[in-house]
């Protein structure tokens, strides 16, 4: 009967069958996903965003427009956490940014000199940030009248006098 049939036989398929169970679901604002009572991350930028899950029985698969964005091994245990690292630090590049921003315009609004002082920072090559930082952290820890220090000019009369006597034999 085989040698019969053989002709019409097809050649497997080169893909094995896609056993995963599909659901839609939507990442947490923390861009977690739970399933079974853990929680799986996803990258930060996918954060509240509508998702596809294929869960497999080793191993869950997130989607995000038919594009893979995130994958982990399917844990049976429960309660817990699984995080990429590479997940939220998207997002904690963006919230130094805003920090650095905040601090800068902080910055900017102490004096109408500020943004020269700050481009001259940049002129010598230094980490404008930490200078900006201590600056903005001294005036809000001191009141503003104990900034405006007057400094009175100093007396250079006496380095003339100075030099007269090594230059006289």
């Amino acid at each position: 009967m085989l040698l019969t049939e053989l002709p019409h036989l097809q050649r497997l398929p080169l893909h094995s069958y896609d056993v995963a169970n599909i659901t839609a679901v939507r990442a947490s604002s923390q861009f977690r996903v739970a399933l079974d009572s853990n929680r799986y991350c996803v990258p930060a930028r996918y954060a509240g965003q509508p998702l596809t899950m294929k869960a497999y029985p080793d191993r869950l698969c997130f989607y995000h427009e038919e594009k893979l964005i995130a994958r982990h091994s399917r844990s049976f245990e429960r309660n817990r956490d699984f995080e990429d690292p590479d997940h939220p630090r998207e997002l904690i590049a963006h919230r130094k940014n805003a920090r650095d921003q905040t601090l800068l315009r902080r910055f900017l609004a102490l004096c109408h000199c500020s943004l020269d002082y700050y481009r001259e920072l940049g002129k010598r090559q230094l980490n404008a940030t930490i200078h900006i930082r201590k600056i903005v952290a001294l005036h809000l820890t001191r009141r503003a009248d104990l900034l405006d220090i007057a400094v009175e000019a100093p007396d250079l009369s006496i380095y003339d006098h100075q030099t007269m006597q090594e230059t006289t034999p």
